[in-house]
Protein backbone atom coordinates (compact mmCIF):
# COMPACT_ATOMS: atom_id res chain seq x y z
CA UNK A 1 0.00 0.00 0.00
CA UNK A 2 2.53 2.42 0.80
CA UNK A 3 4.43 1.61 -2.38
CA UNK A 4 1.25 2.32 -4.15
CA UNK A 5 0.70 5.76 -2.38
CA UNK A 6 4.53 6.81 -3.19
CA UNK A 7 4.06 5.53 -6.93
CA UNK A 8 0.85 7.45 -7.23
CA UNK A 9 2.00 10.27 -5.54
CA UNK A 10 5.47 10.24 -7.98
CA UNK A 11 3.51 10.27 -10.89
CA UNK A 12 0.93 13.27 -9.95
CA UNK A 13 4.24 15.07 -9.23
CA UNK A 14 5.25 13.96 -12.75
CA UNK A 15 1.78 14.71 -14.68
CA UNK A 16 2.30 18.57 -12.62
CA UNK A 17 5.60 19.22 -14.00
CA UNK A 18 4.58 18.09 -17.81
CA UNK A 19 1.35 20.22 -17.18
CA UNK A 20 3.36 23.52 -15.88
CA UNK A 21 5.88 22.89 -18.40
CA UNK A 22 3.58 22.87 -21.69
CA UNK A 23 1.51 25.87 -20.11
CA UNK A 24 5.02 27.84 -19.96
CA UNK A 25 5.99 26.73 -23.57
CA UNK A 26 2.50 27.92 -24.73
CA UNK A 27 2.99 31.25 -22.83
CA UNK A 28 6.04 31.79 -24.15
CA UNK A 29 5.32 30.91 -27.94
CA UNK A 30 4.21 34.63 -29.21
CA UNK A 31 4.58 33.25 -33.10
CA UNK A 32 2.36 30.67 -33.07
CA UNK A 33 -0.13 32.62 -31.20
CA UNK A 34 0.14 35.14 -34.17
CA UNK A 35 -0.14 32.46 -36.78
CA UNK A 36 -3.24 31.29 -34.93
CA UNK A 37 -4.61 34.65 -34.57
CA UNK A 38 -3.88 35.54 -38.22
CA UNK A 39 -5.84 32.33 -39.28
CA UNK A 40 -8.64 33.38 -36.83
CA UNK A 41 -9.21 36.76 -39.05
CA UNK A 42 -8.96 34.81 -42.13
CA UNK A 43 -11.71 32.94 -41.14
CA UNK A 44 -13.29 36.32 -40.27
CA UNK A 45 -13.61 35.47 -36.68
CA UNK A 46 -12.57 38.69 -35.32
CA UNK A 47 -13.46 37.68 -31.73
CA UNK A 48 -11.64 34.98 -31.65
CA UNK A 49 -8.16 36.27 -33.27
CA UNK A 50 -8.71 39.70 -30.63
CA UNK A 51 -8.52 36.82 -27.86
CA UNK A 52 -5.62 35.18 -29.14
CA UNK A 53 -3.85 38.50 -29.79
CA UNK A 54 -4.15 39.49 -26.10
CA UNK A 55 -2.88 36.46 -25.12
CA UNK A 56 0.05 36.84 -27.32
CA UNK A 57 0.25 40.45 -25.54
CA UNK A 58 0.45 39.04 -22.15
CA UNK A 59 3.68 36.88 -23.18
CA UNK A 60 6.79 37.98 -21.55
CA UNK A 61 9.86 39.78 -23.59
CA UNK A 62 8.01 40.02 -26.72
CA UNK A 63 10.05 42.10 -29.84
CA UNK A 64 9.33 45.38 -31.18
CA UNK A 65 8.31 43.32 -34.67
CA UNK A 66 6.36 41.18 -32.67
CA UNK A 67 4.48 43.93 -31.39
CA UNK A 68 4.16 45.62 -33.99
CA UNK A 69 2.07 42.86 -35.44
CA UNK A 70 0.13 42.57 -33.10
CA UNK A 71 -1.07 45.52 -32.53
CA UNK A 72 -1.66 45.89 -36.56
CA UNK A 73 -3.87 43.15 -36.23
CA UNK A 74 -5.72 44.15 -33.86
CA UNK A 75 -6.72 47.42 -35.16
CA UNK A 76 -7.96 45.84 -38.12
CA UNK A 77 -9.81 43.35 -36.32
CA UNK A 78 -11.58 45.96 -34.15
CA UNK A 79 -12.19 48.54 -36.66
CA UNK A 80 -13.61 45.35 -38.84
CA UNK A 81 -15.85 45.52 -35.52
CA UNK A 82 -16.67 49.38 -36.40
CA UNK A 83 -14.52 49.47 -32.59
CA UNK A 84 -13.06 52.52 -34.42
CA UNK A 85 -12.29 53.91 -30.70
CA UNK A 86 -10.01 50.65 -29.94
CA UNK A 87 -8.94 50.35 -33.18
CA UNK A 88 -7.54 54.38 -33.34
CA UNK A 89 -5.50 53.30 -29.80
CA UNK A 90 -3.55 50.11 -31.81
CA UNK A 91 -2.92 51.82 -34.58
CA UNK A 92 -1.59 54.95 -32.56
CA UNK A 93 0.89 52.24 -30.47
CA UNK A 94 1.48 50.72 -34.19
CA UNK A 95 2.98 53.66 -35.07
CA UNK A 96 4.67 54.89 -31.87
CA UNK A 97 7.01 51.78 -32.76
CA UNK A 98 6.89 52.08 -36.58
CA UNK A 99 6.76 55.72 -37.79
CA UNK A 100 6.97 54.68 -41.31
CA UNK A 101 4.15 51.88 -41.23
CA UNK A 102 1.53 52.13 -43.82
CA UNK A 103 -1.36 49.76 -44.33
CA UNK A 104 -1.72 48.05 -47.49
CA UNK A 105 -4.25 50.17 -49.62
CA UNK A 106 -6.15 46.94 -50.31
CA UNK A 107 -7.78 46.45 -47.73
CA UNK A 108 -11.29 48.16 -47.15
CA UNK A 109 -11.89 52.09 -46.73
CA UNK A 110 -13.59 50.73 -43.29
CA UNK A 111 -10.50 49.45 -41.71
CA UNK A 112 -8.27 51.79 -42.88
CA UNK A 113 -9.97 54.80 -42.13
CA UNK A 114 -9.14 54.38 -38.46
CA UNK A 115 -5.39 54.37 -39.11
CA UNK A 116 -5.63 57.15 -41.44
CA UNK A 117 -7.40 59.28 -38.40
CA UNK A 118 -3.99 58.52 -36.83
CA UNK A 119 -1.95 59.88 -39.21
CA UNK A 120 -3.62 62.68 -39.86
CA UNK A 121 -3.78 63.66 -35.94
CA UNK A 122 0.12 63.37 -35.50
CA UNK A 123 0.82 60.32 -34.71
CA UNK A 124 2.09 59.84 -31.48
CA UNK A 125 6.27 59.62 -30.93
CA UNK A 126 8.10 57.09 -28.83
CA UNK A 127 11.53 58.74 -27.93
CA UNK A 128 14.43 57.34 -26.05
CA UNK A 129 18.24 57.97 -25.82
CA UNK A 130 20.74 56.49 -23.96
CA UNK A 131 23.76 59.00 -23.34
CA UNK A 132 27.04 57.32 -22.49
CA UNK A 133 29.92 59.19 -20.72
CA UNK A 134 32.09 61.63 -23.00
CA UNK A 135 35.27 61.12 -20.71
CA UNK A 136 35.64 57.02 -19.00
CA UNK A 137 38.36 57.15 -17.04
CA UNK A 138 39.56 53.90 -15.40
CA UNK A 139 38.80 53.60 -11.77
CA UNK A 140 35.71 56.16 -11.20
CA UNK A 141 32.15 55.66 -12.37
CA UNK A 142 30.44 55.63 -15.19
CA UNK A 143 26.88 57.74 -15.54
CA UNK A 144 24.81 57.02 -18.50
CA UNK A 145 21.72 59.26 -19.25
CA UNK A 146 18.75 57.98 -20.07
CA UNK A 147 16.95 60.69 -21.96
CA UNK A 148 13.13 60.07 -22.61
CA UNK A 149 11.62 62.68 -25.25
CA UNK A 150 8.77 61.56 -26.04
CA UNK A 151 6.37 58.56 -24.94
CA UNK A 152 3.07 60.56 -24.80
CA UNK A 153 1.34 56.52 -24.81
CA UNK A 154 3.00 55.84 -21.48
CA UNK A 155 4.89 52.56 -23.42
CA UNK A 156 7.93 52.54 -21.53
CA UNK A 157 8.44 50.80 -17.92
CA UNK A 158 12.31 50.58 -17.49
CA UNK A 159 15.63 50.70 -18.79
CA UNK A 160 18.11 48.24 -18.29
CA UNK A 161 22.14 48.45 -19.47
CA UNK A 162 24.10 45.23 -19.23
CA UNK A 163 28.03 45.85 -18.66
CA UNK A 164 31.26 43.87 -18.28
CA UNK A 165 35.28 45.14 -18.50
CA UNK A 166 37.37 43.62 -20.85
CA UNK A 167 38.87 41.15 -18.48
CA UNK A 168 35.63 39.94 -17.34
CA UNK A 169 33.83 37.19 -18.68
CA UNK A 170 30.21 37.53 -17.65
CA UNK A 171 28.49 40.88 -17.70
CA UNK A 172 26.46 42.51 -15.11
CA UNK A 173 23.08 44.63 -15.61
CA UNK A 174 21.57 48.00 -13.48
CA UNK A 175 18.41 49.33 -14.57
CA UNK A 176 15.89 52.39 -14.08
CA UNK A 177 12.59 52.73 -14.13
CA UNK A 178 11.25 55.35 -16.61
CA UNK A 179 7.91 56.83 -16.21
CA UNK A 180 7.53 59.86 -18.18
CA UNK A 181 9.59 62.20 -20.37
CA UNK A 182 12.60 64.20 -18.79
CA UNK A 183 16.72 62.71 -17.73
CA UNK A 184 17.74 59.87 -15.24
CA UNK A 185 20.92 59.12 -14.51
CA UNK A 186 22.32 55.27 -15.19
CA UNK A 187 25.58 55.24 -13.02
CA UNK A 188 28.30 52.18 -13.07
CA UNK A 189 30.17 52.14 -10.21
CA UNK A 190 33.71 52.29 -9.33
CA UNK A 191 34.04 49.75 -7.98
CA UNK A 192 32.73 47.87 -10.94
CA UNK A 193 35.54 49.16 -12.83
CA UNK A 194 38.56 48.32 -10.93
CA UNK A 195 41.35 46.84 -13.07
CA UNK A 196 44.95 46.25 -12.87
CA UNK A 197 45.60 46.84 -16.34
CA UNK A 198 44.83 50.19 -17.85
CA UNK A 199 43.75 51.71 -20.54
CA UNK A 200 41.16 48.88 -20.92
CA UNK A 201 37.28 48.84 -22.48
CA UNK A 202 34.43 48.08 -20.97
CA UNK A 203 31.59 46.32 -23.36
CA UNK A 204 28.01 47.32 -23.12
CA UNK A 205 24.23 47.56 -24.09
CA UNK A 206 21.10 47.99 -22.86
CA UNK A 207 17.42 47.65 -24.05
CA UNK A 208 14.41 49.73 -23.09
CA UNK A 209 11.31 47.64 -21.75
CA UNK A 210 7.66 47.92 -21.59
CA UNK A 211 5.02 45.88 -20.59
CA UNK A 212 5.79 42.47 -19.77
CA UNK A 213 8.91 42.93 -20.57
CA UNK A 214 8.08 43.10 -24.16
CA UNK A 215 11.52 45.38 -25.94
CA UNK A 216 10.83 48.94 -27.22
CA UNK A 217 14.14 49.92 -28.19
CA UNK A 218 17.39 48.11 -28.28
CA UNK A 219 21.14 49.88 -28.04
CA UNK A 220 23.34 47.20 -29.44
CA UNK A 221 23.06 43.20 -28.05
CA UNK A 222 24.88 40.71 -26.55
CA UNK A 223 26.48 39.94 -30.09
CA UNK A 224 26.90 43.41 -31.19
CA UNK A 225 27.56 45.14 -28.07
CA UNK A 226 28.91 48.98 -27.76
CA UNK A 227 32.19 49.80 -26.22
CA UNK A 228 34.06 52.81 -24.14
CA UNK A 229 37.58 52.76 -23.61
CA UNK A 230 38.71 53.66 -20.64
CA UNK A 231 41.71 56.44 -20.22
CA UNK A 232 43.92 55.43 -17.66
CA UNK A 233 43.86 57.33 -14.19
CA UNK A 234 47.12 59.40 -14.15
CA UNK A 235 48.75 59.60 -11.08
CA UNK A 236 49.43 62.75 -9.43
CA UNK A 237 53.30 63.62 -8.05
CA UNK A 238 53.42 64.06 -5.07
CA UNK A 239 54.49 67.58 -3.16
CA UNK A 240 58.33 67.73 -2.67
CA UNK A 241 58.95 68.25 1.27
CA UNK A 242 62.32 69.88 2.34
CA UNK A 243 65.21 67.38 2.85
CA UNK A 244 66.03 67.01 6.52
CA UNK A 245 69.28 69.06 7.53
CA UNK A 246 68.75 71.41 5.03
CA UNK A 247 69.78 75.04 6.40
CA UNK A 248 67.18 77.04 7.53
CA UNK A 249 67.65 80.11 5.33
CA UNK A 250 67.00 77.36 2.29
CA UNK A 251 63.87 76.93 2.93
CA UNK A 252 61.60 78.82 0.63
CA UNK A 253 59.33 80.03 3.07
CA UNK A 254 61.56 81.51 5.09
CA UNK A 255 62.91 83.91 2.22
CA UNK A 256 58.75 84.70 1.88
CA UNK A 257 58.40 85.94 5.27
CA UNK A 258 61.94 88.05 5.09
CA UNK A 259 60.67 89.39 1.84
Amino acid sequence: MVSQAKNHSLAFLILVVLTTTAAATDRASTGSLLRKAESEYSQMDFEKSLDTLEQALANSGNSRSQLVRIYLLQGICQASLNRYREARRSFARLLALDPSFRLDTNLSPRVRQPFLDVLDNGPPRLEVQLLPPAISVAGTSLVFIVRVKSDSLGLLRFLRLWFKTGDSAAYSSISCELHGEGDRKLEIPASFLTTRKAPTVVSWYAAAFGEHESILRRFGDVMHPLSLELLARREQPAAESPREGSAWYQRWWVWTIVA
